[in-house]
């Protein structure tokens, strides 16, 4: 992101205090930019020649978990108009790589306590915001020991995939998840996080309590996913990390103000 600093966005805007946050202790992110209202279609031009995409996410913050968004939206003067009212609407502006939300290969939430880390996945084909705001069951858990940082309690609900992935096909249009080759057509079985997947959430664990405990945070949920950022030819499934929300749940209120809005 090369137009603003850090210190220009202050605590109101809570998704890109998240992506900073995230930079900062450097785990991985998509690319993402904050369009300037007088130049952003160029912006986007040269975004998605950089990144040799034809579709955008586009993304709006400054008013909470109201604010409206784009998921995987062409390049064209529709998309240009939807940003223009954005903009006169008094939101913050920034488009990111779409990826391919049908195909994250597992999701999950890392819950951030003072005494414990929790960690909740769904498999294949599902979404964080599905255990955020779709009320779904995780079908896999873990426990991260604050001392080492290492898994020490795991479960695996395969029933639950086995449930949730019937109940998700029955509702949705088969030849939309055939074009955009949902991994809920692939996939009958859950596959358990792999040793690559584990890595990555162990270390993110270590990272996240450090940044909470020097920042004097409350508890707090991270959001992340394995998504496919490649092309139909050359898959290419990364670790996203994208949202850091307030764990409302949390008996005692955070000792500093945290980001308000629901997760996505």
């Amino acid at each position: 992101m090369e137009n603003k600093t850090h210190l220009e966005f202050g605590p109101r805007y809570e998704k890109i205090e998240s992506m900073k946050t995230f930079e900062r202790l450097s785990l991985p992110i998509i690319p993402y930019q904050v369009l300037d209202e007088k130049h952003f279609k160029g912006e986007v031009f040269e975004f998605a020649r950089k990144h040799k995409l034809d579709k955008i996410m586009v993304r709006t913050d400054g008013k909470g978990k109201s604010s409206p968004r784009l998921l995987d939206t062409p390049i064209n003067e529709e998309t240009f108009r939807e940003i223009e009212s954005y903009f006169l609407n008094g939101y913050l502006v920034f488009i990111a790589h779409p990826g391919n939300i049908y195909r994250n290969m597992h999701s999950a939430n890392i819950m951030v306590s003072d005494d414990e880390i929790c960690i909740e996945v769904v498999g294949p084909g599902f979404m964080a915001a599905d255990l955020n705001r779709g009320n779904m069951v995780p079908q896999e858990t873990l426990i991260i020991s604050i001392k080492d940082f290492q898994v020490t309690e795991r479960n695996v609900w395969e029933e639950m995939y086995h449930l949730e992935r019937k109940k998700r096909l029955q509702e949705s249009d088969v030849e939309e998840l055939q074009k955009h080759r949902s991994y809920l057509l692939e996939f009958e079985n859950y596959p358990k996080l792999n040793d690559r997947e584990l890595i990555v959430l162990e270390d993110a664990s270590s990272k996240l309590m450090a940044w909470k405990k020097a920042n004097k945070k409350g508890d707090f949920i991270a959001s992340m996913s394995f998504i496919d950022l490649g092309s139909v030819e050359d898959e290419q499934i990364s670790p996203a990390f994208w949202d850091i929300h307030e764990e409302t749940s949390a008996k005692q209120a955070p000792v500093n103000k945290f980001y308000r809005y629901e997760g996505d």
